[in-house]
Order: structure tokens, then C-alpha cells, then sequence
């Protein structure tokens, strides 16, 4: 991993324009002081989280993918719960009682 770069006056923060080295900047990741637990707003950045210790937050170049694996394991596990969901529902009216059958 490559080390942390800090926001200059000749390197702002392209999130907050900060250039006193409060945030950092390492490969294509943005550790700003200024937005810690939200959105920036700023158009082509994404919050992903904040940091450990809470002081920063970890933004990362938004191309509008949805990225990695984690993504795709998260669709999949949805997908199997809602399948799962249906077959409940479905055993449920099978075991039912009809109208007639709950009817004095």
C-alpha cells in the first residue's frame, strides 16, 4: 500500500478544498476530516465508510458499478432469502384451512 499523501496548498482535498493537511489522499482513496460520517455531495466520489478510529471518512471514485464481490454476495443472499420467503408462504396456504372448513 502506498503511503498517505496530506492536502497542501498545491494538493487540496478534492472533496472539501482543505489544503492543511487535515485530510489525506493515498492511491484513489480520500481520507477527509471534513465529512467523516456522510456524503460529501460532491459529484464523482462515494462514501464508503468512516475510518476506525472515526475521525476520517473513506471516500472512493463513484463510476456508478456497484463494486467487488461483497456486492454480489449481498444480491445473492437477498435473492435466497426472498426464495425462501416464497416457499413458506406457499407450504402455509397449502396447510390452510379452506373457507368452508373454517366456517361454524
Amino acid at each position: 500500500m502506498s503511503r498517505f499523501i496530506y492536502t497542501s496548498k498545491r494538493n487540496p482535498c478534492p472533496l472539501c478544498g482543505n489544503t492543511t493537511g487535515k485530510c489525506r489522499e493515498v492511491e484513489d482513496t480520500i481520507l477527509c476530516m471534513t465529512f467523516p460520517d456522510n456524503d460529501a455531495g460532491v459529484q464523482g466520489w462515494k462514501y464508503i465508510k468512516p475510518s476506525k478510529d472515526g475521525l476520517w471518512g473513506i471516500h472512493v471514485p463513484d463510476d456508478g458499478k456497484i463494486q467487488g464481490k461483497a456486492w454480489q454476495d449481498v444480491i445473492a443472499e437477498r435473492n435466497r432469502l426472498q426464495q425462501q420467503r416464497l416457499e413458506e408462504e406457499a407450504r402455509q396456504r397449502a396447510e390452510a384451512l379452506s373457507v368452508e372448513a373454517r366456517s361454524p
